[in-house]
């Protein structure tokens, strides 16, 4: 089952599937083994949450435009991660950003008029599916796993804390305090 192509899909995701008990019943989830999603990413969505964890092992800074967002700089030059090997893996111990650590899944309106939100995933990931190995997302046909429900909280709590950033940011805004900047770095 193939969903259709989405129009602006957030950072990493190339498609998005609801998921439901209905069509996925008998799926698993098996482990990410890279993460070649965000290899080619410098720069990484942030919440305020995250600041204290985040600023240990990188610069936070706000994009510039109507809706400034926090990010976390992964590299200086667009498209380099410098925290990534040619493994597609971490090369070293780092924090990673909530924003990250949801993926494949996320909380998305399925119709623009919709109050609630629904748990999706991204097909194109790979990693959600039809398998024989992985960890089940249903259990007695149609009641999500402890892992699903697990998933499910995670994405709830970073739409909650997505919604203290944009407290934080609307404050930072009205404040007038932010303001566009340019900076310089060289490494020895």
């Amino acid at each position: 089952m193939a969903s259709a192509p989405q129009p602006q899909l957030p950072l990493f995701y190339k498609d998005l599937m609801p998921l439901n008990s209905r069509d996925h019943a008998d799926w698993k989830v098996g482990t990410l083994e890279d993460a070649a999603f965000m290899a080619d990413t410098h720069a990484v969505p942030l919440t305020t949450d995250e600041f204290i964890d985040a600023q240990r092992d990188f610069p936070i800074v706000f994009t510039i435009g109507e809706n400034p967002l926090p990010i976390a700089l992964f590299g200086l030059n667009e498209g380099v991660n410098t925290f990534m090997g040619e493994d597609n893996k971490l090369n070293e111990v780092v924090y990673v950003p909530a924003y990250v650590r949801r993926y494949p899944y996320m909380l998305a309106r399925l119709h623009p008029e919709a109050e609630e939100l629904s748990l999706c995933f991204d097909p194109s990931a790979g990693v959600v599916g039809k398998k024989d190995e992985g960890l089940a997302l249903f259990q007695d046909g149609n009641q999500p796993t402890e892992y699903t429900q697990g998933v499910l909280e995670f994405c709830r709590r970073f739409e909650e804390a997505g919604q203290r950033t944009k407290s934080f940011m609307d404050e930072l805004k009205k404040l007038d305090i932010l303001m566009d900047g340019e900076i310089a770095i060289t490494r020895a």
